[in-house]
């Protein structure tokens, strides 16, 4: 009943516990206002940030697949070409080059994938 009494004396509308004597004063309402700035702000930066590292991680991600396709793709020299055919298929140079290419990728995608989930997360605080 009294807490009622305040908030609709104060213009806030729900104070409890310690905050009912700042809201005698006003200064409880001047603190949300400060704070829903702070956390539009925060949504702002989480947004722009995330779209940052989205687009970021896909360009190098996307270099790096390119990167891992190259090797596979040319010929290469004849001499290496004949060496490199009597070994393993694991113990091939170009085969080594493109599978730290492909993972090199992979860990650029899933930078843009947290850059995702930042602007997701900064999306839902503003909205």
């Amino acid at each position: 009943m009294i807490v009622a009494a305040i908030a609709a004396t104060s213009g806030c509308d729900r104070v409890t516990g310690p905050e009912r004597h700042r809201a005698r004063t006003g200064r409880a309402c001047s603190a949300r206002v400060r704070y829903a700035k702070l956390a539009r702000m925060l949504s702002v930066v989480l947004v722009l940030s995330g779209l940052f590292a989205t687009v970021y991680g896909m360009s190098r991600g996307y270099v790096a697949a390119r990167g891992a396709l190259l090797p596979l793709l040319r010929e290469g020299e004849p001499t290496r070409t004949l060496i490199d055919a009597g070994r393993p298929i694991h113990a091939r140079s170009r085969v080594r080059v493109a599978l730290r290419q492909v993972v090199v990728a992979v860990a650029w995608l899933t930078v843009a994938l947290y850059g995702m989930y930042l602007a997701t997360v900064g999306a839902a605080m503003a909205g």
